[in-house]
């Protein structure tokens, strides 16, 4: 039995992790409380039998899960039950937050500063008792967009970030539907940036797009986004913004109107 300890205010990331371990061991070989527990099933009873059955437990360790009691209460007891029998007990760091110093002598999985993909493979590997290789097959989006167009429709801001952990690669291409040499790029979050204009971009679905490309030297981390102004002379024709995630490959990724 997997057995998943976190705060729930960590959810969006940990139910893709958890139902990427249900799909590779079964549903039923998880402890997952989203599935695990349901109404009128005893909380403490339930979390108990799964400890009780656990082979490996994963702690996911975040600034909201460090500070809760009930996932305290977790990984404490895990902790006691390793000291009486054969329990796995890995923690996974998802953000930047302190290891209390019970854990450090345990080697954790660093998802804030490797990503989700080697994190969950890491993860998969441990219970198969197999070295990491990786797959790239989580779908999680860790890199997400915010934008807010003026009434005019002559000026957008775009705020790109790192939702949970840190992305080395800042590259990506802002798409539109108008002319490039009307328009201006300038970033408000970084001083020393590159920028470029392409036509005619086409996406898998063979729509097209005209892009402006922005990077920056430095990476994308939770509160250090990166912050875009564009300009026009006619009213902008958003569509979209992709990353590079690798040299010749591209991903849109979730952007939000503010």
């Amino acid at each position: 039995m997997i057995f998943i300890s976190y705060n729930h205010k960590d959810s969006e990331i940990v139910q893709v992790i958890a139902t990427k371990m249900a799909i590779v061991f079964g549903k039923e070989n998880v402890f997952f409380d989203a599935w695990s527990i349901q109404p009128g099933d005893g909380i403490i009873d339930k979390m108990n039998e799964g400890l009780e059955n656990a082979t490996h437990f994963f702690f996911i360790m975040s600034k909201t899960s460090i500070q809760s009691n009930m996932v305290k209460l977790e990984w404490q007891n895990a902790l006691y039950i390793k000291s009486k029998r054969t329990l796995r007990f890995i923690p996974v760091k998802l953000d930047d937050c302190f290891v209390p110093p019970i854990l450090m002598q345990n080697v954790f999985i660093d998802v804030f500063g490797k990503g989700i993909e080697v994190g969950l493979r890491q993860m998969i590997d441990v219970v198969k008792g197999q070295q990491s290789i990786l797959d790239g097959s989580a779908g999680y989006q860790n890199v997400r967009g915010e934008f807010s167009q003026s009434d005019e429709g002559k000026d957008i801001t775009i705020n790109i970030y790192a939702k949970t952990y840190f992305e080395p690669n800042a590259r990506f291409l802002i798409l539109h539907g108008n002319n490039n040499e009307r328009m201006k790029l300038s970033l408000k979050s970084d001083s020393m940036f590159n920028s470029g204009k392409h036509e005619n971009v086409r996406l898998s679905d063979a729509s097209v797009h005209n892009a402006l490309f922005v990077g920056v030297s430095r990476g994308i981390s939770p509160g250090f986004p990166l912050r875009a102004e564009i300009k026009s002379e006619d009213s902008i024709d958003f569509h979209g913004v992709m990353r590079a995630t690798s040299e010749n490959e591209w991903l849109v990724i979730p952007i939000e109107k503010k």
